[in-house]
């Protein structure tokens, strides 16, 4: 691919393995994603679903660091996929790719949480590259840290110290290269000795240094302001030694070294210390750092006001396993203390229910990473009980449908493969599944209204559910048909339920002085082994239509034969 050349391969340094859910129906397609997903990140694993059976193996038992999907599926949609996988995991990024591009769907998308929408027109190989690097931007942000602590060590690495002597009346006598390349020549201009007063920015740094040695023949990492030979100020820490002849000064031995380097990181390193502990009282999640046995050393006013108390009956007095329940401390006690004796200083992180100070119980998603030394860590709390509670809302609405309640086809294809799995064969382990059709339901809905074609759905859910008290999984997997699974069953109880189920929706619907008319086709097939059960809603499905296109208001069973139906 051209438009790859230009860009290099992103490689994780850390070894560490992104792992990518690709889901599509179309063989070439996947083929194509994963191919432009290896071709641009390393190291990755890439695993390839197409249908709704190997797509809720994969999510339930697998931990993807992005799914990418198709927007039309023939059993689903990129829309339900993306429920699905936010529903289970929603810090997971989903990628949507479309055939043909809707902004309709796109914008729906998005809103439910879709971090990318790409149309399968145009720059495919280009716009997915760039979805999948936004995944990288913290690594990237932390790579450049590590080369500028680099190069802050090349740079020290690369000091040079002055070594020089002067007489006892100030005047310089020598200087090494480092000093003249520092303080310029030791003689001026005009060829006479320079003093050296004249290398201090300050008199008054100059007369302290005096001062010292008057008092003491040497004075060590004395720091102060001086002119370097270019007339520009720099710091330098000066060490000087008395030498004294007989009953007289005779020389002063020096040192200095350029430390404004040093002076600048250590200021630097200063105002991040400021600022890192800025950011950590000010973060709006609730941080604490820990001691090795859990004795809680510092926390941040979200914290205080997450757990009710205030800090100083905290810091250095209460244990992190006062906050968590009893049935968890021991748990928690050695993820810590396998965390703190890993070689693996990256961050951890899970969700526990955590107890403040009122005896509530939150759910909270934490983060914790161990500090260097390997003798604290820190732990960031987000609360996420809200978010839980919206996350189990949303799972039941990606599986259930808003008007019936019942499940939706997605559902019931998920029953299903749990039915096949466990599917043994024999009469008695049977697996029946009757599709029931609305006869005439759109005409009926056109005519009285949407109102009443709604309260007629639902009457005839409940008709059903009343008909067979053993139904499996009753579900609505279209506008206007059902689907009863029976698990176990024999042929003969899945002919008496069809039969039951036409009976009980033969008798009209009555709403106010309205009575509606509404029969219904009916398709039913059985199978006894796992592969028929894994066909079994084509089969239904197929006698359904027959039953249909027969004029409908009767039952058809499915049979291997198709132009010889059992009616």
């Amino acid at each position: 691919m051209n438009d790859h050349q230009s860009t290099p391969r992103l490689r994780r340094e850390d070894t560490s393995t992104l792992r990518i859910l690709v889901v599509d129906d179309a063989a070439e397609d996947r083929a194509r994603v994963a191919e432009i997903v290896a071709q641009d990140v390393a190291p990755v694993e890439i695993d390839e679903v197409e249908d709704h059976v190997a797509f809720f193996r994969a999510v339930r038992e697998n931990r993807y660091d992005v799914v990418i999907t198709e927007q039309d599926l023939h059993w689903s949609s990129g829309k339900e996929v993306l429920h699905a996988v936010k529903s289970l995991r929603p810090a997971v990024p989903v990628i949507m790719i479309a055939r043909r591009a809707d902004e309709s769907v796109a914008a729906a998308s998005f809103r439910e949480g879709l971090d990318a929408y790409i149309p399968k027109a145009g720059e495919l190989g280009v716009r997915l590259r760039a979805s999948l690097r936004s995944a990288y931007r913290r690594l990237e942000f932390e790579e450049r840290i590590d080369g500028l602590e680099d190069r802050l060590e090349h740079l020290l690495d690369r000091l040079n110290v002055a070594v020089f002597r002067a007489t006892a009346g100030g005047e310089l006598i020598e200087g090494n290269p480092a000093f003249q390349r520092l303080f310029g020549a030791v003689l001026d201009p005009a060829g006479r000795p320079r003093r050296l007063a004249s290398l201090f920015e300050d008199p008054a740094a100059h007369r302290e240094l005096e001062a010292r040695l008057a008092a003491d023949d040497q004075v060590r990492s004395f720091e102060a302001r001086v002119r370097r030979g270019d007339g520009s100020s720099a710091w330098a820490s000066l060490s000087i030694t008395l030498r004294k002849g007989p009953g007289a000064l005779v020389v002063a031995d020096g040192l200095a070294e350029d430390v404004t380097a040093v002076r600048e990181a250590g200021e630097a390193l200063q105002q991040a210390r400021d600022d890192l502990r800025a950011v950590f009282e000010h973060s709006a999640a609730a941080v604490a750092v820990l001691e090795s046995d859990g004795t809680i050393a510092m926390v941040n006013s979200a914290f205080e006001r997450f757990s009710g108390f205030p800090r100083h009956q905290l810091e250095g007095v209460e244990t992190w396993s006062r906050f968590l329940p009893i049935a968890d401390g021991d748990r928690m006690a050695d993820r810590r203390r396998v965390l703190l004796g890993s070689p693996d200083t990256g961050p951890r992180s899970g969700s526990f229910d955590f107890i403040g100070r009122d005896g509530r119980r939150r759910r909270v998603h934490a983060s914790e990473a161990v500090l260097p030394g390997g003798q604290r860590s820190v732990v960031s709390l987000v609360d996420i009980s809200e978010r839980q509670r919206v996350s189990d809302q949303l799972l039941h609405n990606a599986f259930h449908d808003p008007l019936t309640g019942l499940p939706n086809r997605l559902s019931l294809f998920d029953r299903l493969t749990a039915v096949a799995e466990r599917s043994a064969g024999g009469e008695r382990e049977g697996v029946a599944l009757i599709l029931i059709d609305l006869d005439s339901f759109k005409d009926i809905n056109d005519r009285v209204g949407a109102r009443i074609g709604d309260l007629l759905l639902r009457a005839a859910c409940r008709r059903i559910e009343g008909a067979v008290a053993a139904i499996d999984t009753l579900a609505r997997c279209g506008s206007d048909s059902f689907a009863a699974l029976l698990h176990p069953a024999t042929r003969e109880e899945m002919a008496s339920a069809s039969a039951a189920i036409a009976e009980a929706l033969a008798a009209s619907f009555q709403f106010g002085d309205l009575a509606i008319e509404c029969t219904a086709s009916i398709g039913m097939a059985w199978a006894g082994h796992r592969e028929g059960v894994n066909t079994l809603f084509r089969d239904a499905e197929w006698a359904m239509y027959e039953a249909r296109r027969l004029g409908g208001a009767r039952i058809v069973q499915f049979s291997p034969d198709a132009g010889d139906p059992s009616l």
